[in-house]
């Protein structure tokens, strides 16, 4: 953990960054479904999807900006590189539901790729109604 360095230059914002970041890159899975799960794998780069150390770099990225929200007080405290696993992998999995037709299954979840911002809010401590 301490390569992560925290950025808390948005101050107040740093919940919103977080999220910001995450809905960037819900968008990018939304506008490629199959190349979603590849934006954070480390499996050899082809034409199309940056990999390797770029996707460890992007999983980082999520972890300092959790850090940066944990420490401003917006979010829980927990390992921010746990935590954005656990994003990453609700990125990957909603846009995987998505592409291959199980959204029709999850019935009440009318906006599956939001599902990620969802956990976000769960973990805010000043969690909107």
């Amino acid at each position: 953990m301490s390569a992560l360095a925290p950025d808390t230059a948005s101050g107040a914002k740093t919940l919103e960054a977080l999220k910001s970041l995450v809905h960037g890159y819900i968008d990018l899975a939304r506008r490629s479904p199959a190349c979603a799960p590849l934006l954070f794998s480390d499996r050899e780069a082809d034409q199309y999807v940056e990999r390797g150390p770029a996707a460890s770099n992007r999983l980082q990225n999520i972890a300092r900006h959790v850090l940066a929200a944990q420490q401003s007080g917006r979010l829980r405290s927990g390992d921010p590189e746990l935590i954005a696993v656990i994003i990453v992998g609700a990125i990957v999995g909603a846009s995987d539901m998505a592409q291959s037709g199980r959204v029709r299954a999850a019935s009440g979840v009318s906006d599956l790729p939001s599902l990620p911002l969802v956990l976000i809010d769960r973990l805010a401590l000043d969690r909107p109604n």
